[in-house]
């Protein structure tokens, strides 16, 4: 991960130096020839005829004057900056720069072609770099992906999290299988409660919870795997409640401990897992499952959120859309709710955004995000229509939000533009 981070910073400076080199050709091959700069040239060879040729006259007592050496005349110590024959070698007229175009456009022409090449050739070592630090960046990117920190068994309180924790007064039902074939099994063990709780605006009361995971990996060599819960107890969060993506050794059981933070109620009643990923050295072999599994336990399953201060938006059989403010931190903050009321799973995403009937930034960016039946999506939005979004001040915001059901693509809607 950190020769990843390291080879980013490089790969952006390598990305730079590429593009000053390529201005620096741009800037070489559409240099005009213009009469200003053959007039620079005609001066830097009259410069060099003055200085080959220095030897004058003085216009007064005749005496010959090395300008080179000499600042007066020798001979009666007079100045010779307004000597004619000076003034006339510094003199570049036009008749000089019409003379000379020829000579000097040949000359610059050539100072041009060595610039030129020099200016290609730096361009294409800062070419060179840049592909290989960004054929670097990306194979570590992928190592990086494909093999995570290697996990080990942990300790409940391993000294550190903020606070202690002891199991919880209710347990797993049945086995607590998440995954099981004849390679791998995902179990939870059990689930403990921090010993803190604290008020929340929008569930009331929450706290922090660890759920105890079994990974065994019966195999001869070493697996990554990826285990993603979004929902747990009838909410579903735009992020995850559990994930993890590690490397479990072979032939090994290890036991791991996953904090979810901030649990409603602190108790989990059940935990659904929306995705399982598990690699193996033979791609062919690799599992990638994306059907639901719930975990259930003797908690009690009650309703969690109360809808006596949610705004409805929009409604149908199918769907209820409420929005809920709330001060966090002194900074008004908007809960965006969406129930499924469905018996089917369902995703969604937002369509887009408008303000006065003109399209602003969308900050509704969860895409295609899980939510099983009965379940209610919960996203927080921070001033979600300040600037940052577009002028939207004092005018009519409305969204759009399409849901699809999987199992029943029939079911799949738009809502349309409504009033937000």
């Amino acid at each position: 991960m950190a020769v990843t981070v390291i080879l980013f910073f490089v790969l952006i400076v390598s990305f730079i130096w590429l593009l000053i080199n390529l201005f620096n050709v741009l800037h070489v091959r559409t240099k005009i020839l213009s009469k200003h700069e053959m007039r620079k040239e005609v001066q830097k060879q009259a410069k060099r005829l003055r200085l080959k040729d220095p030897i004058i006259s003085c216009d007064y007592c005749g005496c010959r004057i090395d300008t080179k050496k000499e600042e007066k005349c020798p001979g009666c110590g007079a100045s010779y900056n307004l000597d004619e024959e000076w003034l006339k070698r510094h003199e570049v007229s036009e008749e000089d720069v019409d003379k000379n175009s020829d000579k000097v456009n040949k000359s610059l022409e050539t100072k041009n072609s060595t610039e030129t090449k020099e200016a290609k050739r730096k361009l294409l070592i800062s070419g060179c770099v840049t592909a290989v630090i960004f054929a670097l960046f990306c194979i570590s990117g992928k190592i990086a992906y494909r093999y995570p920190e290697t996990r080990k068994s942990e300790e409940l309180n391993n000294g550190k999290s903020y606070h202690q924790y002891a199991e919880a007064d209710y347990s797993v039902k049945d086995d607590g299988i998440v995954y099981e074939d004849d390679d791998v099994t995902i179990k939870i063990t059990g689930i403990y409660h921090a010993d803190h709780t604290y008020d929340d605006e929008l569930y009331g009361h929450v706290g922090d919870v660890k759920v105890g995971f079994l990974i065994s990996n019966r195999t001869d060599e070493d697996l990554q795997i990826v285990c993603t819960c979004n929902s747990i107890s009838g909410i579903t969060r735009e992020w995850s409640y559990i994930f993890f993506n590690n490397i479990f050794k072979k032939n090994s059981d290890t036991v791991i401990y996953e904090e979810v933070y901030s649990a409603p109620e602190q108790r989990i009643s059940e935990l659904v897992f929306s995705e399982i990923i598990i690699r193996y050295d033979d791609p062919s072999k690799d599992v990638d499952t994306n059907d639901p599994v719930v975990v259930s336990t003797t908690a009690e399953n009650k309703e969690i959120l109360d809808k006596e201060d949610f705004i409805l938006l929009y409604s149908n059989e199918k769907v209820d859309i409420y929005k809920h403010y709330s001060e966090k931190k002194a900074e008004e903050t908007c809960d965006l709710i969406i129930y499924n009321k469905t018996d089917a799973s369902m995703s969604m995403e937002c369509d887009g955004v408008t303000a006065d009937n003109k399209e602003v930034k969308n900050p509704y960016i969860f895409y295609g995000k899980y939510v099983p039946p009965h379940y209610a999506f919960v996203a927080n939005y921070y001033h979600a229509f300040n600037k940052e979004y577009g002028d939207t001040k004092g005018k009519d915001v409305q969204s759009s939000f399409t849901f699809k059901f999987r199992e029943d693509p029939q079911m799949s809607f738009s809502t349309g533009y409504f009033d937000m």
